[in-house]
């Protein structure tokens, strides 16, 4: 898609959030935004990706596209992650000393979404919902099925989330959680086509942004006294907190070419970024001498994020030449 064509909110949406992802990753002390960000960046992610799905008008075209824009990467940064992963086994004292432990325990546990690299269980959870959203929402059916669908993964994911019913994997687990995010964003998107109506997402100004913005802080700060309240506010928060977000990137106005080139390339940075965190982790907890692990102050993250940011957009400008696999095809 040619820069003139994109759509330039939606590629902020997509770098800021990703940075937004690396920011919480980092270890570092408690705040308020760590709080706010940590819990607001997977609904955006879930929700922004239910708004950019297209159904697919046959199992054969989905599981074609699914395969090169996420199994493919998927698996391919496991394999990135795997010398990473060892050699921190064995510097932690937990080497694998059999071929089950070091090879193939590793490799079943990817097929069936216990990951290597943490963060891209994103990917094995989002092909489950296109494949569930291709299969339920055709064009041609009303848009209160989608209402339904979205009501019906808040109710089971509230049941399987009580006491951990599910407690599969951290992956399946997660997926069920965010699910009605993803539908939600799918309804939205909807709702856009077929009344030409933004509805939940109007044109931006300062005055919704500041609005949505309080609005979920007070869904933060409300106190949650039992299960139900905790569901509750999980999922208004992550919608107001999300809608903030959209609001925020919406006021930036046009890209310059660089965003638009990460945000091409945010799947590298999901992939990337953990192994990156880690190394320099290591390094300045041996520089420094800890044996408790380091933790950063939220500047000191904001560094770290910006320096694995522009690591990884060099790496996205060379996957962009040599190595398009990576990127899904993008």
């Amino acid at each position: 898609m040619d820069k003139e064509k994109r759509i330039q909110w939606i590629d902020w949406v997509k770098v800021l959030g990703i940075m937004v992802v690396v920011f919480c990753h980092v270890p570092q002390y408690d705040t308020g935004l760590k709080c706010y960000l940590s819990q607001v960046q997977m609904p955006l992610f879930f929700l922004l990706s239910g708004y950019l799905h297209k159904v697919q008008p046959s199992l054969r075209n989905a599981l074609h596209k699914y395969w090169w824009s996420l199994v493919v990467p998927y698996l391919l940064f496991q394999v990135i992650f795997y010398p990473y992963w060892l050699v921190k086994e064995v510097l932690m004292g937990d080497t694998p000393c059999q071929v089950w432990d070091a090879l193939l325990q590793p490799i079943l546990g990817c097929l069936v979404g216990k990951v290597l690299d943490g963060p891209t269980w994103f990917l094995p959870a989002l092909l489950v919902l296109k494949l569930l959203a291709d299969a339920l929402l055709s064009p041609h059916r009303p848009r209160y099925v989608l209402a339904l669908v979205v009501s019906g993964f808040v109710l089971v994911s509230g049941y399987l989330w009580h006491d951990e019913v599910l407690n599969i994997s951290f992956t399946w687990d997660s997926m069920t959680n965010y699910a009605p995010f993803f539908f939600a964003g799918c309804l939205l998107r909807r709702e856009k086509e077929a009344t030409g109506v933004r509805r939940m997402l109007p044109d931006a100004s300062y005055v919704n942004c500041i609005a949505w913005f309080l609005l979920s802080l007070c869904l933060l700060l409300l106190p949650q006294v039992n299960y139900l309240v905790e569901r509750f506010v999980f999922y208004a928060f992550g919608l107001t907190g999300t809608f903030f977000f959209l609001q925020l990137c919406k006021l930036l106005g046009r890209c310059p070419s660089w965003v638009v080139t990460l945000s091409k390339g945010t799947i590298v940075i999901l992939g990337l970024h953990w192994m990156c965190i880690g190394t320099v982790n290591f390094l300045w907890e041996r520089y420094l001498q800890l044996h408790g692990g380091i933790l950063y102050t939220s500047p000191q993250a904001l560094v770290l994020v910006l320096l694995i940011t522009l690591l990884c957009y060099l790496v996205i400008l060379f996957c962009q030449k040599h190595f398009r696999l990576l990127l899904g095809g993008r």
